[in-house]
């Protein structure tokens, strides 16, 4: 799961029941900002199972259709 907490009210998380990370990239040394990406693979889940499940916690109680 990766999770994004900004405030009490307002949180991403993004939920992958079975996933491996690829690391990608040259390894960095030294003590400033360091960042990477990484290719994602997930197992094929159940039938019926999730694949990827997205909550967003925020201060908008719903989303109506734009009229």
């Amino acid at each position: 799961q990766l999770r994004w907490t900004f405030s009490a009210a307002l949180e991403l998380a993004i939920t992958v029941p079975a996933v491996r990370l690829e690391r990608t990239g040259l390894p960095v040394e030294g003590r400033d900002i360091i960042t990477s990406s990484f290719n994602w693979r997930s197992a094929r889940p159940a039938p019926g199972a999730d694949l990827v499940t997205v909550t967003l916690k925020n201060d908008t109680p719903d989303y109506a259709p734009l009229v």
